[in-house]
């Protein structure tokens, strides 16, 4: 078996309540459509949801699926910017900075990283 079959892709959560006894967690949930590639951005979600009851939840969305990222009216002259620019959720590893002289722009838990 494995947790292979306990795993949902392509699923949105919606919301998750504690259950009216108190001894586990309502989670519903909506289809995404799309691959289930964690680069994938935008994907449209569907009408149809699913819920479900557990005895806990572990909350892993990540804060960085939907990136925040600033623009001209942010950082006067980005536009102009002949250099790369990316989110610290399109960071995969340090060997393309390697040598540059490197920029972070950010607060919070992403701009220490």
């Amino acid at each position: 078996p494995g947790l292979r079959n306990c795993v949902r892709l392509l699923k949105e959560v919606v919301t998750i309540k504690e259950t009216a006894d108190g001894g586990g967690f309502e989670v519903t949930t909506r289809d995404v459509l799309g691959e289930h590639d964690v680069k994938s951005r935008n994907r449209a979600s569907t009408s149809k949801t699913t819920a479900r009851v557990f005895d806990a939840v572990a909350v892993c969305t990540g804060q960085l699926s939907k990136p925040s990222v600033p623009g001209e009216s942010e950082i006067p002259g980005l536009s102009s910017f002949t250099g790369q620019t990316l989110h610290t959720s399109e960071y995969l590893d340090c060997t393309s900075f390697l040598g540059k002289k490197v920029c972070v722009v950010g607060l919070g838990s992403a701009s220490g990283a």
